[in-house]
C-alpha cells in the first residue's frame, strides 16, 4: 500500500512539473523584452550609418529628373538589423519641389565591405522583403509619390 502511495506522488509531481514545463514553452515574449537574435532592432535616426542610407535613397528617387528637387526632412523611425551586412527599415519625410512634406518606407540594405578591392564600406541596395531591387516602388519612396 506504501509503495502505491509513493509511485502516485511521485507520478503527480511529475505531472506538475511536465504541465508547469508546457505552459512556459506557451508564452510569448512580453513586449519591450529582449530582441530577437537576427531580427531588428531599434536605430537611432541620427547615426550616420542610417543616415547614409536615407541619404542613398534620396540620391535614387533624384535619378527621376522629375524629382530632383525633393529633400529629406527627417527619418521618423529606422530599424537595423545585421546580415551579411546590414538592412535599414527606414520611415522618412520628404520635402518635395512644391514644399509638401510626404512619407514614405523603404529598406535598404548595405554589403559588407570588399576588403580585397581596397572598398571600406560596402554598396547600398535598395530592398523589398528581402530581395534586392533596383529602384523604389510605388508603395514605398518611389518618384511618383512626390510629383503631386
Amino acid at each position: 500500500m506504501r509503495k502505491d502511495l509513493v509511485i502516485i506522488v511521485l507520478v503527480g509531481v511529475c505531472l506538475a512539473f511536465s504541465e508547469a514545463a508546457a505552459k512556459n514553452k506557451k508564452k510569448k515574449p512580453a513586449s519591450g523584452g529582449k530582441p530577437l537574435p537576427g531580427g531588428f532592432q531599434n536605430a537611432d535616426a541620427n547615426n550616420p550609418d542610417v543616415k547614409a542610407a536615407a541619404d542613398f535613397v534620396l540620391s535614387e528617387i533624384k535619378k527621376d529628373a522629375a524629382c530632383t528637387g525633393v529633400t529629406l526632412v527627417e527619418v521618423t523611425k529606422a530599424k537595423h538589423k545585421v546580415v551579411a551586412g546590414s538592412v535599414y527599415d527606414l520611415k522618412l519625410k520628404f520635402k518635395t519641389a512644391a514644399n509638401k512634406v510626404k512619407k514614405c518606407k523603404v529598406m535598404v540594405m548595405r554589403d559588407l565591405p570588399d576588403t580585397a578591392s581596397g572598398k571600406t564600406v560596402g554598396e547600398h541596395k535598395l530592398m523589398s522583403s528581402g530581395k534586392a531591387k533596383s529602384k523604389p516602388s510605388k508603395k514605398d519612396c518611389a518618384c511618383v509619390n512626390f510629383t503631386n
